[in-house]
């Protein structure tokens, strides 16, 4: 007798197989994905399409994911060429991007090893540096430093939250991403503080022209502040074009940051001034230097649409309901705050309230009741409507 017991129905559960599996058959048994893994043109699923920069100890190449599609940046180091020392900061780096996720701040992904390199698959921004993009085009528009600033400004105060120090924040280590979005990566110099926010550090790293007075000081210094005082030499950078303490030489630029004298363009609005003289200070106080630049002043204020109210809605009784549908944009992003747009869809200024009950100053404002008009009613208003009853004639003689 035959036997019977494999049903069709089972032997076409094995053949199917899933996209992930051919994948790694592809890897183990494919001659062409073997000798491109030898050529080093692919990392197990991540096929490399070319360089986008170099370092001392590295190279950093994209790749696309053979499964999802997606483009990452893959950092390669060759471990022959890594000293004691390199290999402790590659060890903090790793440490620290993988204990953080921020939408601003680069994500790694996943480390693999070799016998000879270690690969870091990381994100890729597809803009490229901000330096590039400020080299190439020049100063940035106010707005738009405002809006790549406060980016800037949110990734550093969640690092600052986690006791993470970066320690070299610079417009080569800022990414420009899609739709204006930016990301700060390169945590090769970043520390983990131990024994809270005031712990004092020793080690001179950074790039020198975003470095703090206190590093040339050749003392021991807060990590904190020096994260803020490089972002006050990259916000100067950003709204006039060039450094604000330029120099020649080394040492020619430790005496003009030593000294703090600096000029601010005129064409700055008073708000962004008063930021960066804030920042830049020889004396900064100790804290959350984060929330004290973010207090500071009204400039650094919204990044998003987001963060703007309803046009018309300069008093909470005007304001809708939280869970108002009133048109099919309030629908499209229900729980957020509407934009203030005009009829060319663009923002136009908040309307004065017009409505009984608004805020209001100076000496109108009145709380008595007896200078309010009384409201009417809509009985009262129907009632006032209607025509006189007729009369009869025994009502009209008696009149």
């Amino acid at each position: 007798m035959l036997d019977n017991s494999k049903s069709p129905k089972s032997e076409q559960q094995q053949q199917r197989t899933s996209v992930y599996e051919k994948l790694q058959h592809n890897l183990q048994n494919d001659e062409k994905w073997k000798q491109e893994i030898s050529l080093g043109k692919r990392i197990t699923l991540y096929k490399l399409q070319g360089e986008i920069g170099r370092g001392n100890f590295s190279q950093v190449k994209m790749a696309v994911h053979e499964l999802t599609k997606e483009r990452v940046a893959i950092k390669i180091l060759d471990k022959a060429k890594l000293t004691v020392k390199a290999r402790r900061m590659l060890d903090r780096e790793i440490s620290n991007m993988t204990s953080i996720h921020h939408p601003n701040i680069i994500r790694l992904f996943e480390v693999i090893e070799s016998f000879s390199k270690l690969f870091l698959v990381m994100e890729y921004a597809s803009g490229g540096e901000l330096y590039q993009k400020l080299t190439a085009v020049g100063k940035l528009p106010e707005i738009d430093a405002k809006t790549i600033f406060a980016q800037i400004l949110s990734a550093v105060k969640y690092l600052h939250q986690n006791l993470i120090i970066h320690r070299d924040l610079k417009a080569e280590n800022v990414f420009c991403s899609s739709r204006g979005l930016v990301k700060v990566g390169d945590f090769g110099f970043s520390t983990r503080l131990a024994n809270g926010f005031e712990e004092q550090l020793k080690t001179f790293c950074g790039s020198p022209p975003y470095a703090a007075p206190e590093l040339f000081r050749d003392e021991s210094y807060v990590g904190g502040p020096v994260d803020v005082w490089a972002m006050g030499v990259l916000l100067y950078f950003m709204t006039t074009g060039y450094m604000p303490f330029p120099a020649d030489s080394i040492a020619a630029l430790k005496r003009n940051i030593l000294a703090g004298v600096f000029t601010v363009p005129s064409h700055l609005s008073s708000s962004c001034r008063f930021l960066i003289v804030g920042i830049l200070k020889q004396t900064r106080a100790s804290g959350s230097p984060c929330s004290r630049s973010r207090s500071r002043t009204g400039w650094r204020a919204s990044a998003s649409w987001t963060t703007r109210t309803r046009r018309g809605a300069s008093c909470r009784r005007c304001r809708p309901s939280r869970g108002a549908t009133t048109s099919p944009r309030r629908r499209d992003w229900p729980g957020r705050s509407w934009p203030r747009w005009g009829s060319r869809g663009r923002p136009s200024r908040r309307r004065r309230c017009t409505r009984r009950g608004a805020r209001s100053s100076g000496p109108t404002a009145s709380s008595s009741t007896e200078s309010k008009p009384r409201r009417s009613t809509p009985t009262s208003r129907r009632a006032a409507a209607q025509p006189p009853a007729r009369q009869t004639p025994a009502e009209r003689h008696q009149a």
